[in-house]
């Protein structure tokens, strides 16, 4: 019981740590994720050490190496950066287990992630919707470029919802019917969101950034070159500090960044809700 509640309390004051920097400065300093992760070890040996109950201790482990290959996914395929994926670990090692106060039919860090995602996803259309107000004249300028762009996926997708509807007629089963009509109609939807998606990119979350600004994480949105020779391209996972050395001592002065949306208010309410009512998903059905 005590050992929950310092670990509860180590997490709830950590994100809400690691929120405020993410705001401030859009980077989550590596020693609050790896002092998180240290801090959750800790508590959990100690306690095993004292009781004898050395399962306390490996489920922290299990629990820190589930959350790095979810972090890891995450953060190869683009979703989400470095800092997030560590202080995922953390909350991997503190959640291995359930807290003593919550009921869950499933791991407790499966409950956590779940959340996070939602409120990531519910966060990140507010976000791209204000920046869509306060941009709209240039998105939609751009959007009509990625239009005219994107004949082939247009082109692609509307033949995909024509044959949908065309099915319909041979389908027996109203739910079948309905399903088909749902298709269509999300294919077409889906390149709108393509669209909007991708001039908002665009237009408002690329930035040139000045070389001496440069921290090391940064998304790079097109490659640089010096001569011949590709110093950094948006293939990479994230800027390292070689190349921003390499950078400076090749005389660029600009890079075009790619100004990703901070997502740790998103691990803010979604472990906060996550400890007070539990999985969203049981609550919505």
């Amino acid at each position: 019981m005590i050992a929950d509640i310092i670990l509860v309390t180590i997490a709830v004051v950590w994100v809400l740590a690691a929120c405020i920097s993410d705001i401030k400065s859009k980077e989550v300093p590596d020693w609050l994720s790896y002092s998180l992760i240290a801090l959750a070890l800790g508590v959990r040996f100690i306690y095993a050490l004292t009781y004898s109950q050395w399962f306390f201790f490996l489920y922290g482990v299990a629990g820190l190496v589930i959350a790095f290959v979810v972090g890891a996914l995450f953060y190869y395929s683009h979703i989400w950066g470095g800092g997030d994926s560590k202080l995922l670990m953390g909350l991997g090692a503190i959640f291995a287990t359930a807290p003593f106060f919550v009921t869950s039919s499933i791991p407790f860090f499966v409950v956590i992630l779940t959340n996070i995602l939602i409120f990531g996803a519910i966060y990140g259309l507010i976000w791209a919707l204000v920046l869509f107000v306060i941009n709209y004249k240039k998105v939609l300028i751009e959007a009509a470029k990625v239009f005219t762009e994107t004949v082939y996926l247009r082109y692609i997708l509307v033949v995909c919802s024509v044959i949908a509807v065309a099915m319909i007629p041979f389908m027996d089963e109203m739910l079948s019917r309905i399903f088909l009509v749902i298709l269509a109609v999300i294919l077409l939807l889906y390149y709108v969101l393509f669209i909007f998606i991708r001039a908002l990119e665009r237009t408002v979350m690329y930035k040139r950034l000045l070389v001496s600004k440069l921290v090391v994480g940064d998304w790079v949105a097109k490659p640089v070159k010096v001569g011949n020779r590709i110093i950094c391209s948006e293939r990479d996972y994230g800027l390292t500090q070689k190349q921003i050395i390499e950078l400076k001592h090749n005389g660029v002065k600009y890079v075009l960044i790619k100004d990703g949306m901070i997502f740790v208010p998103a691990f803010v309410f979604g472990l906060i809700f996550s400890l007070v009512f539990g999985d969203i998903l049981f609550l919505l059905f």
